[in-house]
């Protein structure tokens, strides 16, 4: 693995579409995340995982 090319293709995603180089939902690329729907997406997956857990 080429750390400097993998450095290099992240800052690339990251100016170009940074919310879908994170969270690759096919219907938001191209800049179509709005940053509250990117958000809000995270603290349901979040919210889901820990409703499904089971703590001793």
């Amino acid at each position: 693995m080429n750390i400097k090319k993998l450095k290099q293709n992240w800052d690339a995603l990251g100016e170009e579409d940074p919310y879908w180089a994170v969270l690759t939902e096919p219907s938001k690329i191209n800049k179509k995340w709005k940053k509250e729907a990117f958000y809000l997406s995270g603290q349901q997956e979040l919210s889901q995982l820990f409703s499904n857990t089971i703590y001793d």
